[in-house]
């Protein structure tokens, strides 16, 4: 995943390396002594690119940014949805034991209901998608006509068999999901999806009295994306504002 983004951070990496230059030509030996310690900026611009947060390394380079990608074709954003490189070993799974188990799955009339979505969140008042530096952060939800599948953690697709879907009105759906007791996972209940903006797709997903923001794939691009980059060790997430979804809904 990571691959992404050297290709966007080379300016990045240059800019940092020439304007640490003179510094490290002038006082080489300060730079590299032992009690140096990795530089902190926040909050700067660099070309058209806003860091919330930067860190570098006694030589200049950067080990670790929070930026937000001013590019909104950036082929980042697909990287937040992880269908094709996420580890299917669960729901194959999920599929030998329906199948042991004589469970038929039902063919919903979803119609053009959204099949990928991905958390929306708030930063200092603004919505932001979010690629994490740690990849088991990447929380994305699937659903076909059969399955609601969501990947958390790094584990992969969770699937779980939908019951019914019913559209109650153009802005409100209910998912009805059917957990077999003989069957791994857990129970998901049922899932109520309450669409806010209608241009960019942005809902509340409300899951057993939970709520939380979600953005179709194809909308997710009206949201800038905040990158969570980091060359070796894991940092940190960004911490984001509380968000009361279920209040959002009747606004």
């Amino acid at each position: 995943m990571k691959l992404y983004y050297y290709l966007g951070l080379v300016c990045l990496f240059a800019f940092s390396s020439c304007s640490n230059r003179t510094d490290k030509q002038k006082n080489n030996t300060s730079a590299q002594s032992p009690g140096a310690k990795p530089r902190i900026d926040t909050g700067i611009m660099v070309k058209d690119t806003f860091f919330i947060s930067r860190t570098t390394d006694t030589t200049g380079q950067v080990v670790h940014a929070i930026y937000i990608d001013p590019n909104r074709n950036s082929p980042a954003y697909d990287q937040i949805f992880p269908w094709s490189n996420g580890d299917s070993a669960n729901l194959k799974n999920y599929l030998t034991q329906l199948k042991k188990g004589k469970h038929k799955l039902i063919h919903a009339a979803v119609g053009h209901f959204p099949v990928e979505w991905r958390p929306v969140y708030r930063y200092r008042g603004k919505y932001y998608v979010y690629n994490p530096d740690d990849a088991a952060g990447n929380n994305t939800m699937y659903v076909t006509d059969s399955l609601i599948m969501p990947y958390y953690f790094g584990d992969g697709y969770t699937p779980v068999a939908i019951q019914t879907f019913k559209r109650n009105n153009s802005k409100w759906v209910t998912i009805k999901t059917t957990h077999y007791p003989d069957m791994e996972g857990v129970a998901f209940g049922d899932v109520d999806v309450y669409t806010i903006d209608e241009k960019t797709g942005l809902s509340v997903w409300v899951i057993n009295n939970e709520g939380e923001l979600m953005v179709p794939r194809s909308g997710a691009n009206n949201y800038p994306l905040i990158v969570n980059y980091s060359t070796l060790q894991k940092y940190p997430e960004l911490d984001f504002d509380n968000i009361d979804a279920k209040t959002l809904v009747n606004k």
